[in-house]
C-alpha cells in the first residue's frame, strides 16, 4: 500500500513537470584564438549537435587572454575555459579554484608522424655553459 503511494506520487510528480517545459542548461566556454581555439567553430554547421538548444545551449565567450578566463570561472561567469599549461596552476593556486577538471588537451606537440615544433641551437654554442664560443 506504501508503495503504489510512492509509486502515485512519482507519476503524477512526473506528469506535473515534464522534461519537454525545463531551460535547456547554458554551457559557456571561454576561447582566445581562432584557429588555435576552436571553439567557436564546433557547432558553426547546422544540425551537427541535434540536442542543442534542446536540452543544452552553447555560448562561446571571447577572451583576450586565458588568465581574464581564470577571473570569469571564479565569478561563475564561465563553465569551460580554455587554459594554457602556465594558467592552470595560477587557477588552482590563486584563485582557489582547487575543482577545476581537464576536460580535453588541444594543443599536443611531438606526437609520431605529425608536425612538431623544431628547438635549433647555434653550433657555436655550448649548451652546457650557455656561453658563445668564437
Amino acid at each position: 500500500m506504501r508503495l503504489s503511494r510512492l509509486l502515485i506520487a512519482t507519476l503524477f510528480a512526473a506528469l506535473a513537470h515534464p522534461a519537454d517545459a525545463l531551460e535547456p542548461v547554458k554551457i559557456r566556454a571561454g576561447w582566445v584564438s581562432t584557429p588555435a581555439s576552436l571553439i567557436p567553430l564546433i557547432f558553426a554547421k547546422p544540425g551537427l549537435a541535434r540536442h542543442k538548444d534542446k536540452s543544452y545551449g552553447f555560448e562561446p565567450v571571447y577572451y583576450a587572454a586565458s588568465p581574464l578566463q581564470i577571473t570569469a570561472l571564479a565569478n561563475n561567469e564561465l563553465d569551460v575555459a580554455a587554459l594554457g599549461y602556465s594558467s592552470l596552476p595560477l587557477a588552482v593556486q590563486n584563485a582557489g579554484l582547487s575543482d577545476l577538471r581537464i576536460l580535453a588537451d588541444e594543443i599536443q606537440d611531438g606526437v609520431p608522424g605529425h608536425y612538431a615544433t623544431p628547438y635549433r641551437r647555434c653550433a657555436r654554442t655550448d649548451w652546457r655553459t650557455s656561453a658563445t664560443t668564437p
